[in-house]
């Protein structure tokens, strides 16, 4: 289960935040593009904001420190208690809400939220059609949500045989032929993920009324080959280079990075993005 896989692993993704790994690095510069998206969305001190699969709350903080409400929804105890630690820490724990609950059944009302931040969440749920739509239904007509996901054809798997989803048939047949001949191969260990394309995302919050406003891919890395690693040396000025190259918007490496981040709205999506942006109605009284 993957609220079992976490609640293991709680401190260490707190600790990844603060890392010079390549896989490290890639989790900070998505952080870092979120909050890029959040603060061009004006947040007052009555933005209501929620940040479900809120992890060890780091943007949940963030947020809150720019002066709005936050509901920092999580299926793990421990992640939340991470959560109300480090708002206590920064003086932000009266402006963070603590809720243990599934992106799939949010106990929220409906309309209720100004932005909903879902930070690599949809791959590891049950439904991501259910929880797209439950998405929707919190937010406030025209309200926004950021939403990533893991990338499948990212740039180190297609590199990789052992990983490179266009082999994917090739590797299903030969586990079938072997299985006839009473062969067993050994199988991925880990929790399953629902790893979307930019392509697929885009259908998946589409379908749920969720208009795709602006877009990127970030993160190159870790690169392996046949489960060897490149070295962190080697690595992380690797994933620099290749992702100021995609952010050039070179064809191709632009959608080839490890995570794919989607800002999209509630309904009709701007025309542009200057000419639409401007201060967030009210959320819920508090």
């Amino acid at each position: 289960m993957a609220d079992e896989r976490f609640a293991r692993e709680t401190t260490e993704w707190r600790d990844l935040y603060a890392k010079n790994d390549v896989a490290s690095i890639v989790l900070q510069e998505r952080l870092r593009r979120a909050e890029g998206f959040l603060e061009r969305l004006n947040l007052t001190s009555r933005t209501v904001v929620a940040d479900v699969g809120c992890g060890a709350g780091l943007m949940s903080v963030a947020v809150a420190k720019r002066g709005a409400w936050v509901h920092a929804i999580d299926t793990v105890v421990s992640m939340l208690d991470l959560t109300r630690e480090q708002a206590e820490r920064d003086g932000v724990g009266n402006r963070v809400d603590l809720t243990e609950a599934s992106v799939e059944s949010l106990p929220l009302r409906g309309g209720s939220v100004d932005i909903l931040v879902a930070l690599g969440l949809i791959s590891w749920v049950t439904s991501p059609s259910a929880a797209a739509e439950e998405i929707a239904r919190v937010v406030r007509p025209g309200g926004y949500v950021i939403v990533t996901s893991g990338n499948p054809f990212r740039l180190q798997s297609l590199l990789d045989p052992l990983q490179n989803p266009l082999l994917r048939p090739i590797k299903d047949a030969v586990k079938h032929l072997a299985g006839r001949v009473g062969v067993t191969l050994p199988v991925s260990k880990g929790v399953p993920r629902h790893w979307h394309s930019p392509r697929q995302l885009d259908l998946l919050l589409s379908s749920a009324g969720l208009e795709k406003v602006e877009s990127s891919t970030c993160g190159f890395g870790p690169f392996t080959f046949c489960r060897k690693k490149l070295p962190e040396r080697v690595g992380v000025p690797l994933h620099k280079r290749l992702q100021d190259v995609a952010d050039s918007g070179m064809p191709g490496l632009k959608s080839c990075g490890a995570t794919y981040m989607v800002l999209a709205r509630r309904g009709s999506a701007p025309q542009g993005w200057t000419d639409h942006h401007s201060a967030l109605s009210t959320g819920p009284s508090r």
